[in-house]
């Protein structure tokens, strides 16, 4: 949006340089100065609005940690089990994708696409780790 708003002010420029030959103040540096105040003011908001988005996700992201949930995996041949402080879900392995692997967490994608969870490897250990990989693999389809 921001370049329509850069090339609206151009041609406004422009047009009002070839057609003021009178050299005063023309009505197409009004309107161009108008847009790049605009177009300021646009840029501070975004700023700002950006700035309180990731300050309240700080926010959340401390309590989170603070609370300290204590989370639970269970994986068996029947599904999927989490379970923390305040909530619990079972889900069949029919209604878990493929799971996907990013630089050793297994992130774990329920079909349709509400809840995601993530097991990193240093959380789960080496072993458990492998071995989770192997029955999510055996058990998900595409």
């Amino acid at each position: 949006m921001p370049n329509v708003y850069i090339g609206l002010v151009g041609v406004i420029f422009l047009i009002g340089g070839l057609v003021d030959k009178k050299g005063e103040f023309s009505l197409s540096l009004i309107i161009g100065s108008c847009i790049i105040f605009h177009l300021i003011i646009l840029g501070i908001d975004h700023f700002n609005r950006r700035r309180k988005f990731f300050k309240l996700i700080y926010h959340y992201a401390e309590l989170y940690e603070q609370k300290q949930l204590g989370r639970t995996y269970i994986i068996s041949d029947t599904g999927f089990t989490y379970q923390d402080n305040e909530k619990s879900f079972q889900l069949n392995w029919h209604l878990i994708q493929k799971p996907i692997i990013f630089k050793d967490h297994f992130i774990i994608v329920v079909r349709n696409g509400t809840l995601n969870f993530i097991i990193s490897k240093t959380e789960a250990g080496e072993k458990t780790y492998q071995e989770i990989i192997t029955i999510a693999n055996e058990k998900t389809t595409e």
